[in-house]
This record gives structure tokens, C-alpha cells and sequence, in this order.
């Protein structure tokens, strides 16, 4: 736990907000890289739950956002400059797909 809160430190401090970003959401809710490479920003921003179909196991989840995460996320949110809502988290605008 000490590394993690050291990495999110050290990420905010160089403004690495979208990698900081992917590394709280999967520490939060406990997802492999390709299922939050998967997600958008409407699945989370704002939302109390958050439906995950894992791309390994196929299987279903359903995720709960505490407000107190909730909050961070919308704060990340903000910090990225509010992008659209309806695009991926973590595209990568050169090839239109996730990083």
C-alpha cells in the first residue's frame, strides 16, 4: 500500500493524470489492464455501479463506486479536461483505439 500511495503521489506531482488515473481505477476495482483499457467514461463518471464484462473470463461483474471515489473520479475527469463522455478513458487519438 505504501508503493501504491508513492506511485499516485509521484503521478500527480509530474501531472500524469491519465496514468494516475488508470492506476487507482485498477486498484479500485480490481480489473486486469484490458478491462480498463475498455472502459468509458460514461460507465463511471457519475455512476454508483459499473457493469464489467471481463475480457479473459467473459465473465460479468458488477462493480459499486463509493462517493468518496466517485468524487476522485470526477476530479481526474476535470484534470483531463472533461473529455467527451462517450469516448473511451484511455484512447489513443493517433490510432482511435485504447492504449
Amino acid at each position: 500500500m505504501v508503493e501504491y500511495k508513492k506511485l499516485i503521489e509521484c503521478l500527480r506531482s509530474d501531472e500524469l493524470y491519465l496514468y494516475e488515473l488508470f492506476c487507482r481505477l485498477s486498484y479500485w476495482m480490481a480489473l486486469r489492464v484490458s478491462d480498463v483499457r475498455s472502459l468509458r467514461w460514461e460507465e463511471i463518471l457519475m455512476a454508483d455501479q459499473c457493469n464489467v464484462k471481463e475480457g479473459k473470463t467473459k465473465k460479468e461483474r458488477i462493480i459499486p463506486i463509493k462517493p468518496e471515489i466517485r468524487e476522485k473520479i470526477l476530479e481526474m475527469y476535470r484534470l483531463l479536461g472533461s473529455p467527451d463522455t462517450h469516448r473511451l478513458i484511455f484512447l489513443n487519438d493517433d490510432t482511435g483505439r485504447a492504449f
